[in-house]
C-alpha cells in the first residue's frame, strides 16, 4: 500500500480530518481489491468491511466507508 501521500495529494484541503478520511477510504477499498479471500467473502455476503473513525471528543464512531452488506444502513 502506498501510504498516506496519495490521500494528501488528492485532497482538496490539507486538513487532517479530510486527509484521514480519504486515506481510510482508499485503504479499505485497496484491501478488498487486493485480497481475493476478502473480496470473495464480501461478494458472497459473508463479510463486510467497515472503515470508521473514532471521534474522541464526542465519544462516537463514524463509519466512512462500508463495503459489503452489514444488515442495516449506516
Amino acid at each position: 500500500m502506498a501510504g498516506i501521500r496519495p490521500a494528501v495529494r488528492s485532497s482538496e484541503t490539507r486538513d487532517a480530518e479530510t486527509v484521514g478520511i480519504t486515506h481510510l477510504r482508499r485503504t479499505v477499498t485497496e484491501l478488498v481489491a487486493r485480497s481475493e479471500l476478502i473480496s470473495d467473502a464480501v461478494a458472497d455476503g459473508r463479510l463486510a468491511v467497515v472503515g470508521a473513525n473514532y471521534k474522541l471528543l464526542e465519544g462516537v464512531v463514524v463509519p466512512s466507508i462500508v463495503i459489503g452488506d452489514i444488515g442495516a444502513e449506516v
